[in-house]
């Protein structure tokens, strides 16, 4: 196995293919990366209003006041008669030292937590993924790209390579289990027929085979009696005309002569012009999402195109939830095995045989469930039982 410089697994030419082995890698990988390296946060919705404010606390003992600094002296007493001037003030005595600080009264309980604000908008979308085009080795698409572009993608041998900001990241294998057929879309327009090669040169005329011989006459049949003389008078009837003699074998037929040259080829037409391309279906997530539990779990429908990261408990798959082409992926990230429950009115199927009920997903492995028919699902994956 070979593995990337973010940890990823990926099978190498010489390893011996197993798709369920890979695909338990894989999602083993990509659970420990999305854990080590989870996306941004969204934006913080807005605050909800302030609870009411607990009772305040008991005021804490006042400090002792700082001793008074000494009076200034007091200025000369004017004449009587006219008011003299009043003498300046003495300057002020230095303060006397700051008291101790009380001790902190105890903190009032905690007021009744306001209602949850409503829910931030959903941060932007993520990029997507276009692939340029494909190499068999990831040094041949080192060599021709250096560097990319966020969302750039090549494909080297049966793997997904996507440029991150800094390298040329292997997101696995890029072709998945196979959907359902999509829904045939409309025909183009045909294309003007392209004119009409020139004629190729007719070929020699064969040699003509030699005649078979002639078959064998057949013998004369008897000619009738004659019939007696009458008297002279009425003529008597003209006898019946004796049998045709049997046809004679067909002769064999001769050899044919040698075919001619095929005469050449006359030149292509122009090619008609191409239709309009059809619309860019949606685009699918840069990663799979995760949805993890440490009990038992019962799938929901959001859960399609998900996998469960479940630690214990087992996951059950109810009716009336999932349609025909949508998938669920369950990772056992335990040591111990979990079961994969059929719930009412569900038929589980083991992939490749005819087999329904329960499944035992064993450690630390992988169960992808397709949903194939109206309740109707079918699991495969490594060490099912």
């Amino acid at each position: 196995m070979g593995t990337t410089g973010k940890g990823f697994r990926y099978p190498q030419y010489s390893d011996t293919p197993d798709i369920p082995r890979d695909l338990s890698y894989l999602a083993a990988d990509v659970d420990a990366y999305l854990t080590a390296h989870p996306g941004p946060t969204g934006p913080t919705g807005p605050s909800g209003p302030a609870g009411a404010t607990g009772p305040t606390g008991p005021t804490g003992a006042t400090g002792s006041v700082g001793a008074t600094g000494p009076a200034g002296a007091t200025g000369p007493t004017g004449p009587t008669g006219l008011t003299g001037a009043t003498g300046s003030q003495g300057s002020t005595g230095p303060s006397g030292p700051i008291g101790d600080t009380g001790a902190t009264g105890p903190t009032g309980p905690t007021g009744a937590t306001g209602p949850t604000g409503a829910t931030g908008p959903s941060g932007p979308q993520g990029a997507g993924v276009t692939i340029l085009g494909s190499y068999a080795t990831l040094g041949e698409l080192q060599t021709a790209h250096p560097t990319g572009t966020l969302g750039d993608g090549y494909v080297v041998g049966t793997d997904l390579y996507v440029w991150n900001g800094s390298q040329w990241f292997n997101v696995g294998p890029l072709q998945g289990p196979q959907g359902v057929t999509g829904a045939t879309g409309p025909t183009g327009a045909t294309g003007p027929t392209g004119a009409t090669g020139l004629t190729g040169d007719t070929g020699a005329t064969g040699a003509t085979g030699p005649t078979g011989s002639t078959g064998v006459t057949g013998a004369t049949g008897p000619t009738g009696a004659t019939g007696l003389t009458g008297d002279v008078g009425a003529t008597g009837p003209t006898g019946p005309t004796g049998p045709t003699g049997l046809t004679g074998p067909t002769g064999a037929t001769g050899p044919t002569g040698a075919t001619g040259p095929t005469g050449s080829t006359g030149a292509v037409g122009a090619t008609g012009p191409t239709g309009a391309t059809g619309p860019t279906g949606p685009e699918g997530p840069a990663t799979v999402p995760q949805n993890a539990q440490s009990s038992s779990y019962t799938l929901i429908a959001s859960d399609n195109g998900k996998f469960i990261n479940i630690t214990t408990g087992g996951v059950i798959v109810p009716a009336g939830i999932f349609t025909v082409g949508q998938n669920v992926v369950v990772y056992n990230n335990s040591g111990s095995s979990q079961t994969i429950t059929q719930g009412g009115s569900v038929t589980l199927r083991y992939a490749g045989t005819a087999t329904t009920g329960n499944r035992t997903i064993p450690q630390y492995s992988v169960a992808t469930i397709l949903c194939v028919g109206t309740n109707t699902f079918v699991i495969s994956g490594p060490g099912l039982t």
